[in-house]
């Protein structure tokens, strides 16, 4: 979630997951909300998504993702998908 703008990512591979209609394209600060679910636990965490003024918009419109985009995207997924797992594996309290 962010602001007003609110959609479920779908697993797009190990660890990495998408969302289609993202209307993050506009330069600025957006401030995220990521809802994990594991199993019967669920969480929030937040962070922030800074998306640059473009210099020269010739060049932007002539590449997709660069390979820094990709790996962020990639290592927030990994992160969010291993609290899930250590979050899943741990021993229940009071059991």
């Amino acid at each position: 979630d962010s602001g007003p703008f609110g959609a479920a990512a779908a697993a797009a591979g190990d660890g990495v997951y998408v969302v289609e209609r993202a209307p993050f394209r506009a330069p600025g600060v957006y401030p995220l909300v990521f809802t994990v679910r594991a199993g019967d636990a669920t969480d929030l965490l937040h962070g922030l998504l800074e998306v640059p003024p473009q210099v020269d918009e010739t060049a932007s419109r002539t590449r997709s993702a660069g390979p820094w985009a990709l790996a962020s995207g990639g290592l927030v997924a990994a992160g969010v998908a291993g609290w899930a797992w250590k979050r899943r594996n741990r021993p229940q309290q009071g059991a």
